[in-house]
C-alpha cells in the first residue's frame, strides 16, 4: 500500500485543533489510514489503494473533519470558468491521447506544502499512473505563464528546446531524455514514436514534455499562490479522475478551482469535470449489512460525516452523492462500508462463528497444484492477471462475439468491461509489456473464465501457456503441452483447425483433444497481426485448454 510522509503541524493547522501524537494517530486509525510518528515533525502514513486522496494533509484533514463531526456533507467548491484555453493537436493522439487541465487559485505554497505536494504527485504517479505509463501529472506556477493560450501537441525531439526542471542550461528534447535522471528513467514511455508530447504556450514558452520533465521556467516554489495543473495519459477516465482528486483536495486551502476550455480534435469541453457518483440505497440494506439496529437519521448523520450529500427519496430509501475525489464508490456496498467507518469499527460487537468445521483441500485444488508444479518443472513462470478484460479487444483479437461475453455494469474503465472468456488475451498483454526481457519468455496462467453459450452462462477453469522468443514454432509449444498432459496421465491428440481466429497463423494451429474430448487450441500466432494489433515484435506460440472437471478423470 502507498506510504507517504505528513507534516504534523500542517495537518493540525488544517484541522484547526491541537492534539497529542497518540490522539492524532488514534483519530487517523478511524479512517482507512495507518499512521506512525516518525519524529517530532513527521508522521508516516500508509493508505489503502482506494483512498489516494488521503496521501496529503489536505485530504486527511477533510476526512478527519467529517469523522470527528467538525464538518458534514458534500464539500463546497468555488468553481469558475477561466479565460484560459488548451488546444490539442491531432499528432499527439497516437502518443499520449488524453489531457485534462485546471487552475487552482489561492493555494499558498510554503516549504512544507511544497514537499507534501511533490510527494502527493509522485504517489499518484506510482499508483493511479502506473509509474507514469497511464497517467502523468504536471504542476506549474500559473503566474509565470506568458500566455493564456496553451498548446498540447507532438514535436520532433531535436526541435524542442527549454531549460528542464533542476537544470541550468537549455537542452533539446533528445538531450532531456538522455542527460537528466527523469529522462533516462521514463524515456521508454514516449520513445518509438519519432516525436515527443509537448505542452507550451502559443508564445513558445515550454511547460513540459509530459511524462518526462517540467521546465525550470514555470516551476513551483515557495511563495507560489496560483497553480496550473495538467494530467496526461492513455486512460481517459483515470486522467479526468486524477485531476478531480487533485483539485478537490487542494481546494481545502485554495479559494477557487478554475475550469479551462479544451479545444480537442473534433470537440470542445471544459476540465476539470468534477464528476460524481450517485445512486439510491435502501436503509434496511445498510442496517442488515453493517449489523446495527440504528435509526434512519443516524445513518444519514454518519454518511454526512463521510462527506456524502444525502437526500430522502422514498420510504426507507435515500439518494447518496459521493464527492468527486471518491473514485472507490462503485456500489451501494461501498456506502455500507463508509457507514461502518463513521460509526467506528471498534464500536462494533464481534460475534463468534455459529458453526465450527475442519477444512481440507478440494480435489480441484490438488489437481491445479499438481499442474502448477509440472509447468514450473518445464521452465514456465506463473503469472496472475485480471479476471476482467476489454470486450472490444476480445471480440477483435479472438473473434469472441459480444453476445458471448458477460458485460460488466458501470465498469471503472472500458479496458475492464467484461469477464474474460479466455486467458489468451491476458497472456498476450503480459508479453507485450515484457517482450524485451531475456528470451525465451515462458509463462502460464491458470484461472477462471466465463462465456455465454445459447443464453446460458458457463464458468470454466482454463490453463494457457506461451513461449515468446526470437525463434519459436508449433513444435516447441506442442512438446510442452504433451509433457504436461501425459505427466498428468491423459491421452492427447491434435486435429487441424480449419477456421482459426485471425490471430493464429493458418496451417500452424490445431484443436486439442484430451481423452478424446475437445478441450482447447494450440498454435503459432500470426506475427504481422501481433505487431499491428498488440505491438509484440517477436514470434509467439501458445496453447489454451479447458481443464474443468479433468480432476475427476484422473
Amino acid at each position: 500500500m502507498p506510504v507517504t510522509l505528513i507534516k504534523k503541524r500542517r495537518l493540525l493547522n488544517l484541522l484547526g485543533v491541537e492534539a497529542e501524537d497518540q490522539d492524532l494517530v488514534e483519530a487517523l486509525s478511524r479512517t482507512k489510514v495507518e499512521a506512525e510518528v516518525i519524529d517530532q515533525e513527521t508522521l508516516e502514513v500508509e493508505v489503502t489503494p482506494d483512498r489516494l486522496d488521503l496521501l496529503i494533509s489536505e485530504g486527511l484533514a477533510r476526512e478527519l473533519k467529517g469523522i470527528l463531526g467538525l464538518e458534514k456533507g458534500y464539500p463546497k467548491y468555488n468553481v469558475y470558468d477561466t479565460d484560459i484555453t488548451l488546444t490539442v493537436y491531432e499528432n499527439v493522439k497516437r502518443i499520449r491521447p488524453f489531457i485534462a487541465v485546471a487552475v487552482v487559485k489561492g493555494y499558498y505554497v510554503d516549504q512544507d506544502a511544497l514537499e507534501e505536494l511533490i510527494l502527493f504527485q509522485e504517489k499518484l504517479h506510482m499508483t493511479l499512473g502506473r509509474d507514469r505509463r497511464k497517467v502523468a501529472i504536471g504542476f506549474y506556477d500559473l503566474d509565470k505563464l506568458n500566455s493564456k493560450k496553451i498548446v498540447y501537441r507532438a514535436e520532433k525531439p531535436e526541435n524542442i528546446r527549454y531549460v528542464p526542471l533542476g537544470e541550468a542550461v537549455e537542452m533539446s528534447g533528445k538531450e532531456v531524455v538522455e542527460k537528466t535522471d527523469k529522462g533516462r528513467k521514463y524515456r521508454h514511455i514516449i520513445e518509438g514514436f519519432g516525436e515527443y508530447p509537448l505542452l507550451h504556450t502559443d508564445k513558445g514558452q515550454v511547460l513540459s514534455i509530459p511524462t518526462i520533465l517540467n521546465s525550470e521556467d514555470t516551476k513551483l516554489e515557495v511563495g507560489t499562490k496560483n497553480l496550473f495543473i495538467d494530467v496526461t495519459g492513455t486512460d481517459k477516465y483515470l486522467v479526468n479522475k486524477t485531476l478531480d482528486i487533485i483539485v478537490t483536495t487542494l481546494a481545502e486551502i485554495a479559494n477557487e478551482i478554475g475550469r479551462i476550455t479544451v479545444k480537442d480534435v473534433g470537440t470542445t469541453y471544459k476540465t476539470p469535470l468534477l464528476s460524481t457518483t450517485e445512486f439510491n440505497v435502501e436503509l434496511d440494506y445498510i442496517r442488515s449489512n453493517v449489523g446495527l439496529n440504528i435509526s434512519d437519521d443516524e445513518i444519514i448523520e454518519l454518511l454526512e460525516r463521510m462527506r456524502y450529500n444525502v437526500e430522502r427519496v422514498g420510504k426507507g430509501v435515500i439518494k447518496v452523492k459521493a464527492p468527486p475525489y471518491r473514485i472507490d464508490i462503485l456500489h451501494k456496498v461501498d456506502v455500507v462500508e463508509d457507514v461502518a467507518i463513521a460509526y467506528g469499527y471498534n464500536e462494533l460487537n464481534p460475534e463468534p462463528p455459529k458453526t465450527f468445521t475442519i477444512g481440507k483441500d478440494l480435489v480441484k485444488t490438488k489437481f491445479v497444484r499438481k499442474v502448477r508444479e509440472i509447468m514450473a518443472g518445464l521452465g514456465f513462470q506463473e503469472i496472475l492477471t485480471f479476471t476482467l478484460s476489454s470486450r472490444n479487444l476480445v471480440a477483435e483479437l479472438l473473434e469472441t462475439s459480444l453476445d458471448r461475453q458477460v458485460e460488466i455494469l458501470n465498469p471503472i474503465s472500458p479496458l475492464y468491461n467484461t469477464i474474460r472468456p479466455t486467458l489468451i488475451l491476458n497472456i498476450l498483454q503480459f508479453l507485450k509489456q515484457n517482450q524485451h526481457a531475456d528470451h525465451p519468455i515462458k509463462v502460464f496462467e491458470i484461472g477462471d473464465t466465463v462465456e455465454v453459450v445459447n443464453g446460458e452462462v458457463f464458468g470454466e477453469t482454463k490453463i494457457a501457456a506461451s513461449i515468446l522468443s526470437y525463434r519459436v514454432g508449433f513444435e516447441d509449444i506442442q512438446a510442452q503441452l504433451y509433457a504436461l498432459l501425459r505427466t498428468l496421465g491423459f491421452s492427447v491428440s491434435l486435429e487441424e483447425e480449419n477456421s482459426p481466429p485471425k490471430i493464429f497463423l493458418k496451417g500452424r494451429v490445431a484443436k486439442v483433444f484430451v481423452n478424446g474430448k475437445h478441450r482447447g487450441v494450440i498454435g503459432e500466432l500470426n506475427p504481422e497481426y501481433l505487431l499491428e494489433k498488440l505491438g509484440i515484435e517477436y514470434p509467439v506460440a501458445i496453447f489454451e485448454i479447458n481443464i474443468t472437471n479433468m480432476w475427476n478423470e484422473i
